[in-house]
C-alpha cells in the first residue's frame, strides 16, 4: 500500500509516478542481462558473450547488452509531495492516498529508452497540513495519471512529461461544506528523477524523483514534486539502464 502526501496551497493536485514522453531518441537504453553480437551498436561492447553476461573487461568488441521492450509494474510505499499553490486561495491542503499503482497492461519500457504507464491512486482524503487532521465534509476521487518517459543526461536521468498535451492530471476536491476550494486543478510542467543503480543488472529499481528536478506548475504557479517508486519488469527478469 502506498501512503502518499502532497502538500500544496489551495485546492489539491497529484502529479504522476511513472514514465514520460519525448519526440527525440535516447543516447540511452533499457536492456536485459542477456547479449547479442552487434557491431554498430551504440552500447559498451565486450569482445565475448560470457565477457558481456558478467560485465567483464568492457571497452571493445563485437558484443553488448540486447535493449529490452517490456511490460512492468510499480508500486510504493514511501510518502510523495507535491508543493505549490492557487491563485484564488492560501489555504494548505495535504492530499494523501492510501494505495498507488501501475494500471495492469499500460506499464512498459521500450526502445530509446522511452517508457510509458497509467497510473492509479486511491483511498484518497484530504488533510490539513498544519493540524494533520482531515478537512471535514471533504472527499478526493480515485486520481488517474497517463505519463510517459525518456532516460537522458550524465549521470543518467528519467524525465518525466504528460502522455498527451501539458496536463499531467488533475485532483478533484468534492464537498459542498468542504473547508477548502472544491473542484479540480491541473499539474503540468516535467520532472527529472533518479533512477537508483541504473547501471546495475538487478529485478527492481527505483525512480526518485526530488525537487530540484521539478519545472511544474499547479494552476500556473510552480511547484515541486518528491516521491519513489519501484519498477519490475512483469517477467520477473533482471534489467538495467545504459
Amino acid at each position: 500500500m502506498l501512503r502518499i502526501r502532497f502538500i500544496l496551497l489551495g485546492t489539491a493536485a497529484i502529479v504522476f509516478v511513472g514514465a514520460f514522453a519525448s519526440a527525440s531518441a535516447s543516447a540511452h537504453e533499457f536492456v536485459s542481462e542477456k547479449c547479442e553480437e552487434k557491431p554498430s551498436g551504440t552500447l559498451t561492447k565486450y569482445a565475448t558473450e560470457t565477457e558481456c553476461v558478467k560485465n567483464e573487461k568492457p571497452g571493445s568488441g563485437k558484443w553488448q547488452h540486447i535493449e529490452t521492450r517490456s511490460e512492468v509494474t510499480g508500486s510504493s510505499s514511501e510518502t510523495a509531495e507535491l508543493v505549490g499553490a492557487i491563485t484564488t486561495s492560501k489555504t494548505k491542503v495535504a492530499i494523501v492516498c492510501h494505495s498507488t499503482e501501475i494500471e495492469a497492461g499500460t506499464g512498459f519500457v521500450e526502445l530509446e529508452g522511452k517508457s510509458k504507464a497509467t497510473i492509479v491512486y486511491s483511498g484518497c482524503e484530504a488533510f490539513n497540513p498544519e493540524t494533520g487532521k482531515p478537512f471535514a465534509n471533504c472527499t478526493v476521487p480515485a486520481i488517474t495519471a497517463k505519463v510517459n518517459d525518456i532516460l537522458e543526461g550524465s549521470p543518467l536521468e528519467d524525465k518525466f512529461a504528460p502522455a498527451v498535451g501539458t496536463e499531467f492530471t488533475s485532483i478533484e476536491i468534492k464537498g459542498a461544506t468542504c473547508g477548502v476550494k472544491i473542484g479540480k486543478e491541473p499539474v503540468e510542467g516535467s520532472q527529472k528523477c533518479k533512477l537508483e543503480n541504473a547501471g546495475t543488472f538487478a529485478v527492481e529499481h527505483t525512480v526518485e524523483c526530488t525537487p530540484s528536478g521539478s519545472n511544474l506548475t499547479y494552476d500556473s504557479n510552480p511547484a515541486t514534486y518528491k516521491g519513489k517508486i519501484k519498477i519490475r519488469l512483469a517477467s520477473g527478469t533482471k534489467w538495467a539502464a545504459l
